[in-house]
């Protein structure tokens, strides 16, 4: 995170920047739902950041009342925060209808402001545990 400490703080587009030199060119969004033995869902994103360089966010849900998020840069985790299920369940469905609708749309839906908006609740909900 070029060796700066990581503080949790809320970000807007514009505390992203995307070149062709950057790791990645666009926030990266991935959905994961699995239901096997119990269920684990998980919506991850990559983000490239003027002060922290790349930064990954996990949004983590196992079917308990309490949903996690882990951050860490490209080398290691650094922070990790115990948040409400209810702004999991807000967002994932918000995050998969608004990727549904774009699926008509001309450009791929990367998700970017629905997992800052998602990122910045969290934030100012979470209880911080690592």
């Amino acid at each position: 995170m070029n060796n700066i400490e990581f503080k949790p703080e809320p970000l807007t587009p514009k505390d992203l920047f995307y070149s062709k030199t950057t790791p990645i060119e666009c926030t990266e969004t991935q959905l994961n739902l699995l239901d096997n033995d119990w269920m684990s869902y998980v919506l991850k994103a990559k983000l490239n950041t003027k002060k922290y360089g790349l930064i990954t966010f996990k949004f983590s849900y196992c079917g308990t009342q309490t949903s996690y998020l882990t951050i860490w840069g490209e080398k290691e985790i650094r922070r990790e925060c115990e948040y409400s299920t209810d702004l999991f369940e807000k967002y994932l469905i918000d995050f998969m209808h608004s990727h549904i609708y774009a699926w008509n749309g001309s450009y791929a839906y990367n998700g970017e402001k629905k997992v800052l908006d998602f990122y910045n609740d969290v934030l100012s909900a979470c209880t911080w545990i690592s």
